[in-house]
């Protein structure tokens, strides 16, 4: 993904680079598929609370939701797929931790982040009310890019 985020960059041009990072969650059936062309198994959560702990092939969890990230383009009309992860149970911390992990290597391709657009699910208000330091507000402050402004 982000080879590909890096080639669309290097394609718009310095005010097109400004964007919306999208954020949603959509279930999906769980299934754990073997793979034998990759010599592989999908269908696990690839997103954890606690990703320290040691896997254990008997406690695997499947995933049953799928939590999207798009960046969308602000004065230029495009969507970029920029980041996916399979989870079972998403909490707002969780959340915080992936919408600040994939904005920065969105940041780092060369766009700029001025946005970050949810539902009003309960766990998004969560995350906004960590990015704002505890209290939710309408505008959280991004550290962006500030050469645009």
């Amino acid at each position: 993904m982000k080879e590909r985020l890096r080639q669309e960059v290097g394609n718009l041009k310095e005010q097109a680079r400004l964007c919306s990072i999208i954020v949603d969650e959509m279930s999906i059936s769980s299934k754990y598929i073997y793979d034998r062309k990759m010599d592989c198994f999908f269908g696990q959560q690839t997103a954890k609370e606690n990703s320290g702990a040691a896997e254990n092939t008997s406690n695997i969890m499947l995933a049953n939701k799928v939590l999207c990230f798009v960046a969308t383009g602000l004065s230029t009309a495009y969507r970029i797929p920029c980041g996916f992860f399979f989870m079972n149970r998403l909490s707002g911390k969780l959340l915080y931790h992936l919408t600040k992990e994939v904005t920065s290597e969105v940041e780092k391709c060369g766009m700029c982040v001025l946005r970050i657009v949810t539902d009003n699910h309960k766990i998004n208000v969560t995350m906004m009310r960590h990015l704002g330091n505890g209290s939710l507000k309408p505008v959280v402050t991004q550290a962006c890019c500030h050469s645009f402004m």
